[in-house]
């Protein structure tokens, strides 16, 4: 995860090809927009980078991992 200062909350993904089909890539990425969705953030665009290992988490593992990079930019 990457954040930039920003006027508004922006999200951006990325998920390449590496990680597999276009089926798997747009779930991965309604996963974490409905991660991003529920979460309250500063003002700021946040940019997701997918890993291929990715594929194996599930959505609580995602927002659990979601959550730590959040604390860790907190700091």
């Amino acid at each position: 995860m990457i954040f930039l200062p920003s006027d508004d909350v922006k999200f951006a993904f990325v998920v390449s090809k590496k990680v597999g089909n276009a089926v798997i890539r747009n779930k991965i990425k309604r996963r974490l927009r409905a991660i991003s969705r529920d979460l309250d953030l500063k003002n700021g665009t946040f940019l997701y980078l997918a890993k291929p290992n990715i594929k194996e988490s599930t959505f609580e593992i995602l927002k659990n991992d979601i959550n730590k990079c959040l604390l860790q930019l907190k700091q």
